[in-house]
């Protein structure tokens, strides 16, 4: 019976790909003559590739062990929107994981009972607890928690209910991105979209998200990674159209949850902009300071300790979609396969050297890439993109930022061609290794040399990354040439 299942909508899939490929939404206020537009092929394009990570998540499905859907992305979808342990309880009601909020209410509670206490040393350390954001981070838990005054358990729903909030506030991210990116620029300020094309590609950008593994894993998972992905988003939406200050602010927010992304004030520095630099000084002084005086200066150098174990040790588990973890398996240091709550891999000379010397390359590239020229939106999302990948633990769910990267990279790569006739296979190829989860046919490589083949993801984002400098570099070619006086000729 689940077979037939999978197979009906398998076929469904199928059906929806010859849709979509006669369809794309209507332009009004076209120049003359002006036949197919960047917008509709850019749509036509994302289309296709959702459809197919549809469809390769159903083989999937009918082809598992379990034939099931359960650890694929359709799977994930069906969980976040129709499926629920407790049939009488709404999708939005009801209790995920908590992935972060219950080692962050760990730590709260120590912090309450034993302020004296250095916080990390007992709750990371002591209690084997993977609590691992900086104290700043707590303040968005604790401060709710201490305003309203209720317990755990419905805070936890609270965040949770917020987080599937951030889902469709994050197709509306897209939209923004994508619609603003695909829009030729001969043309942005003659073009009119109707209502019925605004619909179409807001249903498109709510697909998107439905159809990206990595935002609907941090969703069921109950991850503050979620909001973070959405403030990244609209910091970029922000920097697309050069509000500088505000992007400063929400990069802030997010380097109060990952302190690794301090890591755009000498990006923002070397590129002289003050605005941003501004705003996200002021933000992240701001939570700085709330935090010392709610939970002392002395568990910033307790913190210490946590980052310098994790840079050392990192995590094998598969989830892990980093050069650590890549390297982890290689060497089959620690598990693979299996999640523990409280155990890491153990020090290995050659990993650490391999995450240090790794992590230097891929965040020293992309700090100094072209930083004598004003910061496009694609410099920016490479910014984000090469601090997520250069981390030495960076999980399945770190990765939602790249389906906002998407929404700009699509439109833009179709318009260069990056790289000639392979742009749309290579394209194609990235987002499929990115949007979805091959976990069902990655672990029965896991005790092999092939377990190379579980770093699937950590692969696509390189991908995307590779697609981002060569984007910038032919951007900065045609401003070069668009400067260059008429008739003189270009230098090679």
């Amino acid at each position: 019976m689940k077979f037939v299942l999978l197979l009906t909508a398998f076929v469904l899939c199928l059906g929806a790909l010859y849709a979509v490929w006669r369809s794309q939404p209507k332009i009004s206020g076209l120049p003359p003559g002006h036949q197919v537009h960047l917008l509709g092929r850019s749509y036509r394009l994302c289309l296709l590739f959702l459809l197919s990570g549809a469809i390769v998540s159903l083989l999937i499905g009918m082809f598992s062990g379990r034939m099931s859907l359960s650890e694929t992305t359709m799977g994930y979808l069906l969980k976040t929107t129709v499926m629920n342990h407790d049939p009488r309880t709404p999708p939005i009601a009801r209790d995920y994981g908590g992935d972060s909020w219950m080692p962050m209410a760990a730590a709260i509670r120590q912090l309450r009972e034993h302020p004296e206490t250095p916080v990390y040393s007992e709750v990371f350390f002591k209690d084997k607890i993977k609590f691992q954001y900086p104290p700043t981070a707590l303040l968005f838990l604790d401060l709710p928690q201490r305003i309203i005054d209720c317990s755990w358990l419905n805070l936890f729903r609270a965040v949770n209910l917020i987080c599937w909030l951030c889902l469709p506030a994050i197709g509306l991210v897209f939209f923004s991105l994508f619609t603003r990116a695909a829009v030729s620029p001969g043309i942005k300020d003659d073009i009119r979209l109707p209502a019925s094309s605004l619909l179409i590609l807001a249903l498109m950008s709510l697909a998107a998200v439905g159809s990206f593994y990595s935002i609907m894993r941090a969703y069921c998972l109950g991850q503050i990674q979620t909001p973070m992905t959405l403030f990244a988003g609209l910091a970029l939406v922000a920097w697309q159209r050069q509000q500088f200050g505000l992007a400063g602010f929400l990069i802030g927010l997010c380097c109060g949850i990952k302190p690794q992304w301090l890591a755009i004030i000498p990006w923002a520095i070397l590129r002289r902009q003050w605005r941003m630099l501004t705003a996200l000084t002021i933000t992240v002084g701001v939570l700085f300071a709330l935090s010392i005086a709610a939970y002392g200066i002395s568990n910033y150098a307790d913190y210490l300790s946590v980052l310098s174990f994790l840079g050392q040790h990192g995590e094998s588990y598969f989830e892990n979609q980093s050069v650590n973890g890549l390297v982890n398996r290689l060497f089959f240091n620690g598990d693979n396969l299996h999640w523990s709550y409280s155990a890491f891999p153990p020090f290995n000379p050659l990993v650490y050297v391999f995450t240090v010397g790794s992590s230097l390359l891929i965040v020293g590239v992309a700090m100094f890439w072209r930083m004598v020229k004003t910061p496009s939106s694609f410099d920016f999302a490479l910014i984000l993109l090469s601090l997520t990948i250069a981390s030495p633990i960076a999980w399945e769910h770190h990765y939602g930022i790249l389906l906002l990267i998407f929404a700009i990279v699509l439109p833009a790569a179709i318009s260069q061609r990056p790289f000639g006739a392979w742009t749309t296979a290579y394209l194609w190829l990235a987002f499929l290794l990115t949007s979805q989860t091959f976990e069902e046919v990655t672990s029965h490589l896991a005790d092999t040399r092939w377990n190379v083949l579980q770093s699937y993801l950590f692969f696509g984002a390189l991908m995307v990354v590779l697609l981002l400098y060569r984007i910038s570099y032919l951007q900065q070619s045609v401003r070069y040439e668009a400067a260059r006086p008429l008739g003189q000729a270009a230098v090679t």
